[in-house]
Order: C-alpha cells, then sequence, then structure tokens
C-alpha cells in the first residue's frame, strides 16, 4: 500500500466515516457497544461470508476476531455489491420499488453500474446510472445513496470522489509493485 502521512490516512478515515454513516442512514444499519453492525429491523448482527462485519466506533480501536470482517465497502467490491442488493431488497419490502436488473460497464475512462427498477404502484420503469468511476465498488455506493435520496442529495458524491482519488493511487501502486516483482515468490 502507497506510504502516506498519519494527516492523510486520518483524513481518508474521516470520509469513509462520513460516507458510512450516510450508508448507515440508507441501509437502515446501526453500531452496537461491541462495534458489530447491526440490521435495525431484523435486530440480528450483519454477516458478510459467514462472518460478522464490525465497524470501528469513534475511530476506537475494534479487535477482530477470527470470525469477524471490518466494514469497509469502499474497497471490497463484493460487499458493496451485497449491500447494493441488500438495499434493493428493502426498498422493495418498504416502498413496492422492485429491481427488474442491473448490470456493470466498464469503459475507457471508468466504469458505470445501472439500475432498471419498477414502481410496483404505478407500473413506472426507471433507469438509474452510477457515475463513471475508476473503483466498482463506489459505483455500489453511489447508486444506493442516489436511490435513498431520489437523486436530491448529491453531497456524497465528492466524498466518492475524493476517496476515489485515494483509491485509485492504490490500485496503480499495486500494479506497479506487481509489474516490478521478478518472480511470483519475491
Amino acid at each position: 500500500m502507497k506510504k502516506r502521512s498519519k494527516k492523510e490516512e486520518n483524513h481518508i478515515n474521516e470520509l469513509k466515516n462520513d460516507l458510512n454513516s450516510m450508508l448507515f442512514r440508507a441501509l437502515g444499519y446501526e453500531v452496537d457497544s461491541a462495534g458489530y453492525v447491526i440490521d435495525q429491523e431484523a435486530l440480528r448482527r450483519l454477516t458478510y461470508r459467514n462472518r460478522s462485519l464490525k465497524y470501528p466506533i469513534s475511530g476506537a480501536y475494534i479487535p477482530l476476531h477470527s470470525r469477524d470482517i471490518l466494514f469497509d465497502p469502499c474497497v471490497n467490491r463484493a460487499l458493496s455489491e451485497q449491500l447494493f442488493t441488500t438495499f434493493m431488497h428493502k426498498e422493495e419490502v418498504d416502498n413496492d420499488i422492485y429491481m427488474k436488473m442491473y448490470s456493470f460497464t466498464p469503459t475507457d475512462t471508468g466504469t458505470h453500474v445501472e439500475v432498471l427498477t419498477e414502481d410496483m404502484d404505478t407500473g413506472e420503469m426507471k433507469m438509474t446510472r452510477s457515475d463513471l468511476y475508476a473503483v466498482i465498488s463506489l459505483c455500489y455506493l453511489d447508486l444506493i445513496l442516489n436511490i435513498y435520496s431520489n437523486g436530491m442529495d448529491t453531497q456524497y458524491k465528492a466524498v466518492l470522489r475524493e476517496l476515489e482519488g485515494y483509491l485509485k493511487d492504490d490500485l496503480q501502486w499495486r500494479a506497479r509493485e506487481s509489474n516490478t516483482r521478478c518472480c511470483k515468490s519475491c
């Protein structure tokens, strides 16, 4: 991972906290006193790949046990996609908005994800598309927050864009590092 100053690391963590706070609101999640992510509706701990999700409370250290995983959807594409499908299921149950299909399209300048939804009350179909991002997990998070705010709040986009810059730097650094190794054992 790219070496960063303590100030830069703190800023990245603040951005992730801001984004995760918005996601928690949209998904109906909270964090219990032990740091586990809880679904407020189901009143149960969230799991990902049979491991409990944990989230640091106010930057405090949270011990991760062998059956825990850190809640960080910005860097985990599969987790962000799972959060998106969970969100769309909640939209179907709570608001009669049914997800007909979704797909992602890579381009030369990034990737976007789009979802086709149908309002079960009116039959109205709507296509919603994320912005283009170099990191696909951000596409899913963009869609969650866009649909949650009904396109009215775009404050989260600035946070996603800033995080994308840092994450893109990390991806490029990893690619350079893997290309400079002389063999697989290095």
